[in-house]
């Protein structure tokens, strides 16, 4: 039987999922509960070799773009993982 595309089972296993996520209480776990130390930072004018060899590399579903100021790095942006699939076609 397929439900809209999708084979029964695996729509019952989705369906699982998301209700699970909903009743997570996503207020008792901070950001540290998932990050990984020492943090792969970039900057504003990295190397796009350096970006590439952290993604095809690591797992990380993206690295900050930090920018140096008085007060140390301050938070800039992000890059996601979604540029993986540049730096394969580009190696």
């Amino acid at each position: 039987m397929k439900i809209n595309g999708c084979e029964t089972l695996s729509y019952l296993l989705l369906m699982t999922l998301f209700t699970y996520i909903r009743r997570l209480n996503l207020e008792l776990y901070q950001a540290a509960d998932i990050m990984s130390t020492p943090v792969n930072t970039l900057s504003r004018c990295e190397n796009i070799s350096k970006l590439c060899n952290l993604l095809l590399t690591t797992t990380h579903g993206g690295f900050p773009v930090v920018v140096e100021s008085e007060n140390g790095s301050v938070f800039n942006g992000i890059v996601t993982r979604f540029i993986n699939s540049f730096c394969k076609s580009n190696k």
